[in-house]
Parts: structure tokens; C-alpha cells; sequence
């Protein structure tokens, strides 16, 4: 048993491994959100104005091709994506625009259009069946 003892006590806290990963993840969200706000400023070209969610779209291919991995690794866009080398961001915004793109193939709500907190069959008196 003495032998699995040996090495015991030195290196780094666990305390101190904690309070770093505590660090870490807020400048990470500092900087996803410092991000964020700049590429909602940024805007959209008028050759990318005729898709479909046409900002999602635009944000999704400036967030891919600015990642490292496209930028320094000389990989193409669909290689980082498919190896997982892309940051969060750009995940979920890719998320957001195949969200908006099944929507907008949904037939009803190319009839009825965007139903924002209203229920599609409410009655007059506020109930609905």
C-alpha cells in the first residue's frame, strides 16, 4: 500500500484546479459573448439577402471560416465541422439556421405565418378546444 501512496500531496490543489476552471469557463463565456455581439453588428452583404433566414446563414459561414481551424490549419469549412473542430458558437448557430430552414418548409406556418405566443384555436372568450 506504501507504493500507491508515493507522489501523494504534490502538484496543484484540487482546490486550485477548480478555482482555474472556474477562470477559464468565464473567459470563455466572455469572450462567446464579446463575439456574439460582434457579429450581430456585422452586416449581412446584399449578395447573401436573397435566402432563406438569410442571417443566420451569413452569421454561420463568417463564424465557420474565421475558426482556427479553417483559418490556420488551411482545412475546409465541411472538415472542421465534421471533425469537431469548431467552437460552440458556431454549433449552435448552425443549429439555429436548420431550425429556421424546417420551419420554413413547414406548410402551416407558410399559410398561417409566425404564431408568437397565441394559440392557433382560440375561441373569443379565451378558451380553447
Amino acid at each position: 500500500m506504501a507504493h500507491l501512496a508515493k507522489g501523494a500531496g504534490i502538484g496543484i490543489s484540487l482546490e486550485d484546479q477548480l478555482a482555474a476552471e472556474a477562470l477559464e469557463r468565464e473567459t470563455r463565456k466572455t469572450d462567446a459573448k464579446k463575439f456574439k455581439d460582434d457579429l450581430v453588428k456585422k452586416e449581412i452583404p446584399i449578395a447573401e439577402q436573397n435566402f432563406a433566414c438569410a442571417d443566420l446563414r451569413w452569421q454561420v459561414k463568417y463564424c465557420i471560416m474565421t475558426s482556427e481551424c479553417v483559418k490556420e490549419r488551411d482545412n475546409s469549412p465541411s472538415e472542421c465541422m465534421k471533425s469537431g473542430k469548431i467552437d460552440q458558437a458556431c454549433y449552435d448557430l448552425h443549429h439555429a439556421y436548420a431550425g429556421c430552414l424546417k420551419k420554413r418548409l413547414n406548410p402551416s406556418y407558410r399559410i398561417k405565418g409566425e404564431q408568437r405566443g397565441r394559440l392557433v384555436n382560440e375561441k373569443q372568450d379565451g378558451m380553447s378546444f
